[in-house]
């Protein structure tokens, strides 16, 4: 339903059906990003703000040596809030990049990479990549 001011409002009939829509994001509409928000208590459309992205980011050049839950959780906290980590990279002999969820805002640019350092004190430059955003500037 359209509630005006650029805002929609979407219905579902089960539950299940919407912890599936937000967890598996983000979503697109005519190449702009669709920022979901679940309904509260006392929300009007004057009320709602939207200030957060719930999304994949892959995380590409990181030292194998440095693949790790820990380097992980550390990288994912450089960027936002940690909701999950994909532990395929972790329990595979070797991994091309690892993936993190993470909650960023969206009135900040989005980064594009970022220098890790390893034990011995090496800066390595790591690059992000935001699955499921098309055509979205950083």
């Amino acid at each position: 339903v359209d509630v005006g001011d650029g805002l929609f409002q979407f219905k579902f009939t089960l539950e299940s059906q919407l912890k599936w829509v937000l967890n598996n994001g983000p979503r697109s509409f005519d190449n702009h990003p669709l920022v979901l928000r679940r309904w509260e208590r006392r929300m009007t459309v004057n009320s709602i703000t939207f200030t957060m992205l719930l999304i994949w980011v892959q995380i590409w050049g990181l030292l194998f040596d440095l693949i790790s839950e820990e380097a992980t959780w550390d990288i994912g906290r450089g960027l936002g809030q940690v909701v999950e980590i994909d532990h395929k990279a972790f329990t595979s002999e070797q991994a091309r990049f690892i993936k993190i969820k993470v909650e960023i805002a969206i009135d900040k640019p989005l980064r594009r990479g970022g220098f890790v350092v390893n034990p011995e004190g090496d800066r390595v430059r790591i690059g992000f990549r935001y699955e499921r955003l098309v055509e979205l500037c950083f």
